[in-house]
């Protein structure tokens, strides 16, 4: 039986956290349901990569993990054409997750297999260690190590964070996290999201050192915040939080059109969000940290899948992986 995709786990973690609590003293922003926003991005490119989950840019390629079929593609940026597919399953099977890249090293976290792929991009060949856990699939990597949720007794309850050692794939350390979803690294900080609360991490050593009263997945840290999102699946809202690291205080709440699925940082400073329904089409939005607001849109076109990943590349293209549409879309800002 095939594993269950990223998106199952969220909508799972958003329904524990249906009622939404940000910041009493700090009013919401932005673009509410039924608001015409403006265009901010073109679709300028589609590439086929079956169930696509994480997205990946590096210098002259991105790299797309092919769920189901338990290999990464490489996509060449200067043609948009697959330039590779890289085998990544191990002893203990597939299911290509979430990419992170360091010291010239692809890192495909295999989400709920046990093992790690370590892709060279000279050679485009992997090598696959196996673990002693399940992942979830979100990788970060902080303080020299390669950061990872893992599974406890059952798939809703995954109970550790995983100190990895990005060079051999060996197990440095695990700290219990119980009800984990959602990890990202700024400030010199781990941010995860554990029993429905985001908790800050010490890198040195895994440990809890604070809990922010505040719901949600941490998803990335851009323009000096720490950046959260809410889904109300109750009332069908979508709400992007933004916390000051310092204080973990809400500094702002800008409500999104509808429900989300993830989010990613650009070089500017931007937040990109993906929605996560793609009836009737789906849409990526841009948050600008200036204003906290949500600036425009990017309508994907007729495809019924919502947004499973997004990467953004250095010069600001943004590619964005579609699970139920099988593609990866290159998005040109304007």
């Amino acid at each position: 039986m095939s594993a269950p995709r990223t998106a199952t786990f969220r909508l799972v973690a958003a329904l524990l956290v249906a009622t939404v609590v940000a910041s009493a003293s700090v009013g919401a922003v932005g673009a509410a349901p039924g608001d015409t926003l403006p265009t901010v991005g073109t679709v300028a490119a589609k590439v086929h990569v079956p169930n696509t989950m994480g997205v990946l840019v590096t210098p002259g390629a991105v790299w797309a993990a092919a769920h189901r079929s338990g290999f990464v593609y490489r996509i060449n940026t200067a043609t948009n054409k697959v330039a590779a597919k890289i085998k990544v399953v191990g002893a203990s099977g597939g299911g290509p997750g979430q990419i992170v890249y360091t010291r010239r090293r692809v890192i495909d976290v295999n989400y709920l297999y046990k093992s790690i792929a370590f892709i060279n991009p000279a050679t485009n060949k992997a090598t696959v260690t196996n673990l002693r856990f399940e992942n979830s699939g979100f990788p970060v990597l902080a303080d020299g190590s390669l950061w990872v949720l893992g599974y406890g007794s059952s798939v809703q309850n995954p109970n550790r964070l995983s100190r990895v050692d990005p060079k051999t794939g060996r197990v440095i350390a695990t700290v219990a996290l119980a009800n984990a979803d959602g990890l990202v690294y700024g400030a010199g900080s781990l941010w995860a999201s554990s029993n429905g609360r985001i908790v800050r991490l010490d890198p040195a050593s895994g440990k809890v050192v604070g809990t922010l009263p505040v719901h949600g997945q941490p998803y990335v840290f851009a323009d000096g915040s720490l950046w959260v999102l809410q889904n109300d699946d109750i009332n069908v809202k979508a709400t992007v939080v933004r916390i000051d690291p310092a204080t973990g205080s809400v500094v702002a709440s800008v409500d999104l059109p509808d429900l989300a699925q993830t989010m990613a940082a650009a070089p500017d400073g931007a937040v990109w969000v993906g929605e996560r329904s793609g009836l009737p089409h789906p849409h990526l939005w841009k948050v600008d940290p200036a204003t906290n607001t949500v600036a425009g849109q990017v309508d994907l076109g007729n495809i019924t899948s919502g947004v499973e990943d997004i990467t953004v590349a250095p010069d600001g293209t943004v590619w964005a992986s579609l699970f139920d549409a099988d593609l990866v879309l290159r998005i040109k800002p304007t």
